[in-house]
């Protein structure tokens, strides 16, 4: 597969006669409106699929396509330079980088830049993890899979403190249960500072290395060691 990141939305309008329990001679049209987004990450693709009432549908133009690093896998949103655009972050797993596109306001991305992450990056998350008022990137890496022993090393999440202009420090590794596949941002122990959750799948067969992660923030962008909890075997997503 082409190393491309494809964001891609097709809208379609159907009507049909839906009948009017309560009042069984009339009939009554419904008009509905079936969205369709998929993203195409290398490998494989996600489709999201979205029914809802709705007089008329929305319209999209032709998906454009940015070029990202090998094997794209996650993406996020954030307004990464402070000009009220979203911009785009996306994890590549195969290049184990991630890469930042900032917005030119029209719906193109400028060229991405890439950023050093962890081991296989599959997830990403925004979030101020130094109250700085700028946004902050995280990224689970699910590690390197020995095959001979069917477990992972060097899983970890990878911590980007934003400069508020659109670039970003180096990353800081935080090491976490094996074969990480998801990051979420909150606030778990109620002061006010956003800390990070990373689900991970374990190794074969007993996956006793997995589980959810969690990493209390310190305030100024450094987390703490991680405490494991068990979350059954092959823990494949968190959010809050």
């Amino acid at each position: 597969m082409p190393p491309e990141v494809q964001l891609r939305v097709v809208a379609t309008h159907s009507r049909a006669s839906e009948r009017n329990r309560p009042r069984p001679h009339s009939m009554r049209t419904v008009n509905t409106c079936r969205l369709l987004v998929a993203i195409a990450i290398g490998f494989n693709s996600l489709l999201f699929n979205k029914l809802s009432a709705a007089e008329t549908c929305p319209s999209f133009t032709a998906a454009r396509t940015f070029k990202v690093g090998s094997s794209p896998y996650a993406v996020a949103t954030g307004d990464f330079n402070g000009d009220g655009r979203l911009d785009l972050v996306a994890g590549t797993y195969s290049s184990s980088n991630v890469f930042v596109l900032l917005s030119n306001g029209d719906g193109t991305f400028q060229t991405a830049v890439p950023y050093v992450a962890g081991m296989n990056p599959v997830s990403m998350a925004v979030g101020d993890f130094n109250a700085d008022g700028n946004p902050d990137l995280a990224a689970a890496n699910q590690g390197s899979y020995d095959a001979p022993h069917a477990s992972y090393t060097n899983s970890s999440v990878s911590v980007f403190l934003g400069k508020g202009d659109g670039t970003f420090q180096a990353a800081i590794n935080y090491s976490v249960g094996g074969g990480s596949r998801s990051v979420a941002v909150a606030d778990f122990n109620g002061d006010g500072k956003p800390d990070l959750a990373v689900a991970s799948q374990g190794s074969w067969p007993d996956h006793l290395d997995g589980g959810v992660s969690v990493l209390l923030n310190s305030g100024d962008g450094q987390f703490q060691t991680p405490t494991i909890l068990g979350a059954g075997i092959w823990a494949q997503a968190v959010v809050v």
